[in-house]
């Protein structure tokens, strides 16, 4: 059973999608529920919807699809963390069985120190409060001011979303290196193994990616490792199905335990969610398809 930690769905009428534009091509149009099930495969059980637009009115939108659908577990939603009224809004989203946390989208905020106002930090010990996580959506320009705030915030459950879009263009880790080996040293820290194909060259395979996952491996361990597709973003470098088999060949040395772990037990832990059985949906049919992704079942390198 695999759990994808880290997809998203949209309608662009809605209007605040504001990244979302004509130049992204295959991005620009609708994706919905049915959509994902249709190319997530029949592997694929269940998922974490995250949000992708800088407004209440979205986490709303997703929170209702989240309604409909036993196998949307939960929603990762947002909320502007610089205001007085933040409190109120974590609150009332808080009484939602599937909301589980809040995204900030930092990647596009020109300060690169806004997560260490004392506002934004105030409101974040109230997230942990409420049981709520933050999933961290940073460059590597941002870690080390994310770093600080990491630190003043042992309490709070925290994920990196996308490894912190390491530079696998260019190969340029050094830094990024250094500032995810303090992150992966803190105990409430996890990271996504997730959004690192589109981060990559085109056309880039297993073995491309191979060093940046061995690293991630090693520094996080297999206990704070979450895999996701990032999908409908994953479709401008790949497949949903050839992100799962690259996974697979990535992860290929580990034992079938720890692999299921980041497939799908850590998802769990980390966003506190308890499966009383085996997600399903009376939408699935025939259709889905099978991506063949069990581990270590004729995966080359």
């Amino acid at each position: 059973m695999i759990i994808d930690a880290h997809f998203h769905l949209w309608k662009l009428q809605r209007g605040d999608y504001g990244w979302i534009t004509p130049e992204l091509t295959s991005l620009y149009q609708d994706y919905q529920y049915s959509d994902w099930l249709e190319e997530r495969g029949n592997d694929v059980r269940a998922g974490i919807l995250v949000q992708c637009a800088p407004t209440l009115a979205e986490t709303e939108f997703l929170l209702d699809i989240a309604d409909k659908h036993t196998d949307i577990l939960a929603v990762v939603g947002w909320v502007d963390l610089n205001t007085d009224k933040a409190r109120q809004e974590l609150k009332a989203l808080s009484k939602h069985n599937k909301f589980v946390g809040v995204r900030p989208m930092l990647q596009d905020i020109a300060n690169p120190r806004w997560i260490l106002q004392e506002q934004v930090i105030d409101n974040l010990h109230y997230c942990a409060e409420l049981n709520l996580s933050l999933d961290a959506l940073i460059t590597p320009a941002q870690l080390p001011y994310f770093c600080e705030a990491a630190v003043q915030l042992p309490e709070l459950r925290i994920i990196i979303d996308h490894a912190a879009k390491p530079n696998l263009r260019e190969q340029q880790l050094e830094e990024w290196r250094r500032y995810i080996s303090i992150l992966a040293g803190m105990p409430n820290i996890y990271c996504k193994l997730s959004g690192l194909l589109t981060e990559a060259k085109a056309s880039a395979t297993a073995s491309d990616l191979q060093p940046c996952t061995d690293f991630l491996i090693d520094q996080f361990g297999v206990d704070h490792l979450v895999w996701g597709s990032d999908w409908p973003v994953l479709k401008l470098a790949a497949s949903y199905k050839d992100w799962l088999i690259i996974t697979a060949t990535l992860c290929k040395s580990l034992s079938t335990k720890d692999y299921q772990k980041i497939l799908f037990e850590n998802a769990l832990n980390f966003y506190g969610i308890t499966l009383a059985a085996p997600p399903s949906n009376s939408t699935e049919s025939n259709s889905t398809k099978s991506n063949s992704t069990e581990p270590h079942e004729g995966m080359t390198s």
